[in-house]
């Protein structure tokens, strides 16, 4: 029943979308003409409440008059009920009415896209997906996009990352900045705007975040990623500590994925880290690195070319 009304309510949610292209205004929209539908069933409701607090003094009456006769008590509470021309249960069911279309717009407002029409469930993720797959330092979002507004967008990357959002939009009222960062946004920019002004927003919010311009922390290989800052694998929900020596290698074959590296070139690397690294020691490392990203399921990650080196599958 829920999903039912739930369904209907997409429809309309996506006719008043396709008017006003906008989905925040949308919404606005969508909720006030839910309360105009919620009003007769209030008003009916109230109503109810009325007559049913009028005859309360009735009902202790005949209760206290009938209390040791059932069958008197029911058919005496029923004659009350009929002659205020309404029924013991007309409250409840006003109620529940109201309850299941509460339910069923809470339903679509938790996730609209699910029961609009026309929208591939598919679409819902496609902006976290993009994000975790192209890991970047920082987003710039505009308000006014096609398709989805930047609330949306916004809205949906705060599920899954914490990445900095700054908006940077031609709408300048308190309202859509407040809206931007009780969604997640991290600052919000007004066009026009001083390109070094948001150059210097940018380097300070990469700073807060740990990041900068000229470095990545993170590097990420296919489903898991390096953190450099804190020298820990992750991959599905799992994370192993690296030594210094299992960093480099690792950063170092990943910054060269794609290529065979040689040993000689991976020991000249470590070498140049001030560590001393010969033949027996890289192998040692290498097997060892191997080791722990086995242990949380990244398999056969480094290949051996021999006679060559080493080369990120």
């Amino acid at each position: 029943m829920i999903a039912f009304f739930a369904n209907i309510f997409g429809y309309v949610l996506n006719f008043i979308y396709e008017i006003v292209k906008n989905y925040g205004l949308a919404i606005i929209i969508f909720s006030i003409l839910i309360k105009v539908l919620m009003i007769p069933l209030s008003i009916k409701q109230q109503k109810t409440m009325k007559k049913s607090t009028k005859i309360q003094k009735k009902l202790k009456e005949i209760q206290f008059k009938y209390k040791n006769n059932p069958e008197m008590l029911n058919q005496a509470t029923m004659e009350v009920y009929k002659s205020e021309n309404m029924s013991p249960f007309s409250g409840c069911l006003s109620a529940i009415v109201q309850i299941i279309l509460l339910f069923a717009v809470f339903y679509l407002v938790r996730s609209p896209l699910t029961y609009m029409e026309k929208v591939n469930p598919d679409i819902i993720n496609k902006y976290s997906k993009i994000v975790k797959e192209n890991n970047p330092h920082l987003i710039l979002l505009d308000i006014n996009l096609p398709v989805f507004d930047g609330y949306f967008i916004c809205r949906e990357i705060r599920k899954t990352s914490e990445v900095p959002i700054i908006v940077v939009t031609s709408r300048d009222s308190e309202v859509d900045e407040l809206m931007s960062m009780n969604l997640g946004a991290d600052d919000f920019v007004t066009k026009p705007y001083n390109t070094q002004i948001l150059l210097a927003r940018i380097a300070a919010l990469l700073k807060r975040s740990g990041m900068n311009s000229n470095s990545n922390s993170i590097l990420t290989y296919k489903d898991f990623k390096l953190n450099l800052s804190n020298a820990t694998v992750i991959y599905n929900d799992k994370n192993i500590e690296l030594t210094k020596n299992e960093v480099k290698i690792l950063s170092y074959l990943i910054n060269h994925k794609g290529e065979i590296v040689s040993r000689e070139l991976l020991m000249e690397h470590l070498w140049n880290s001030d560590f001393f690294v010969d033949d027996s020691t890289l192998t040692v490392n290498i097997t060892r690195l191997r080791k722990k990203l086995d242990e949380i399921g990244i398999k056969n990650v480094i290949e051996t070319r021999r006679g060559l080196g080493y080369i990120m599958r």
